[in-house]
């Protein structure tokens, strides 16, 4: 179950990345957002190919990078000049 919970999460953010705008994702050019897009259409489509390993690679090791860069891009948003207060 936790296995499915985590891919789900993965899913989730993986969809999410979709949604965001090329310019906001370009102010974290170190972020590998395509292989982010990817993992979902991986883990819907292609599960069987989904390794343990990998998908605990990327929670332990670049969600952490992730979670930093995305609470940046709030900030940015939240101090755009343009956002209505």
């Amino acid at each position: 179950m936790l296995r499915h919970g985590v891919e789900r999460g993965l899913e989730i953010i993986s969809e999410a990345v979709r949604h965001l705008p090329d310019e906001l994702l370009e102010s974290a050019p170190d972020i590998p957002w395509k292989q982010i897009r990817g993992i979902g259409n991986i883990l819907r489509h292609e599960y069987h190919k989904a390794s343990e390993v990998i998908v605990w690679a990327v929670v332990a090791d670049h969600l952490p990078r992730l979670r930093v860069a995305v609470e940046r891009m709030i900030a940015l948003v939240r101090t755009a000049p343009d956002r209505q207060a």
